[in-house]
Parts: structure tokens; sequence; C-alpha cells
């Protein structure tokens, strides 16, 4: 979480004696911990994915014969899946580029006294995170069905 180097005023909103320095510093911070976040969260999910897609081929190599595999088809709609959690990690990552480029504009905006511009990509990075996170625990759900079905102890 972003950090102020003076206390926080005793108001209920928290900025109503802040000058403006202190706000643009304040906002700086704040969008700086929330770029780190997202960048985390869709590192996560991309390296997540990838790993579940290897460790699923791993998994076929190594402990299912190719003329024993059960329900192939449960395999291939994870693999569809996890690549499509792929795709939207990737999609996120473009959009929080973009969104922050929109926010940057709107900061430039609000200091010249401009209209305020409306940051379209926002919530399209939020969508895409959530799809991207929801994909890979679906991906996985079925990567373990599949390695439950063919695990050697189930044969």
């Amino acid at each position: 979480m972003a950090k102020r180097s003076r206390p926080k005023p005793d108001h209920t909103d928290g900025h109503s004696n802040l000058t403006r320095e202190e706000y643009f510093e304040e906002r700086k911070l704040l969008i700086e911990a929330r770029q780190r976040g997202f960048q985390h969260a869709e590192r996560m999910v991309m390296g997540g994915a990838t790993g579940a897609l290897l460790l699923s081929i791993t998994f076929l190599e190594k402990f299912v014969p190719s003329t024993a595999v059960r329900e192939p088809s449960v395999l291939v709609t994870a693999w569809v899946v996890l690549l499509a959690s792929l795709c939207f990690s990737l999609f996120g990552q473009y959009t929080s580029a973009w969104a922050f480029d929109v926010e940057l504009k709107c900061l430039d905006s609000a200091v010249n006294g401009e209209p305020q511009l409306d940051n379209k990509w926002r919530p399209w990075n939020a969508r895409a995170a959530v799809g991207a996170a929801a994909l890979l625990v679906v991906g996985t759900i079925l990567l373990a069905r599949f390695a439950f079905v063919n695990a050697p102890f189930n044969q």
C-alpha cells in the first residue's frame, strides 16, 4: 500500500487538507502500488497456466501409456482452457499498459484544467484479470480430473 511521509489528517475523507503537491504524490504512490499488484497477479496466472500445461504433458509421458489414456477429451479441454487463460493474461498485460497511459493523460488533463478523459481500458483490464484467473482454476480442475482418472492406482 502507498505510504505518505506525513501523518494522515484527521478528516473523514483523509485528503481535505492535502496540498496540490501532496495530492499528486499520493496519487502517484497509489498508482504505482496498484500497478505492482496487477503485474504480480498477471505473472502468477501466466506462470500457473504454463506450469500446469507442462506438468500435464510430463504426467502423460511418464505415467500414462498412450493406449491406456481415458477421457482424452478432458485433457484436450483443459489444455484449451489453459491456453485461453494465457491469452487472457497476455491481453491483460496490454490493457494494463494502455490503462496506465490513459491515467497519465487524465492526470495531465486534471493539472491543466482540461476535461477529464474516460479510461475505457481500466474495465477491460479487470475483465481480463478475472477471466484469466477463472480459466486457470477451471483448467487446473480439469487437469486434476484427468490425472485422477488416469492415475496408476486407478487402472
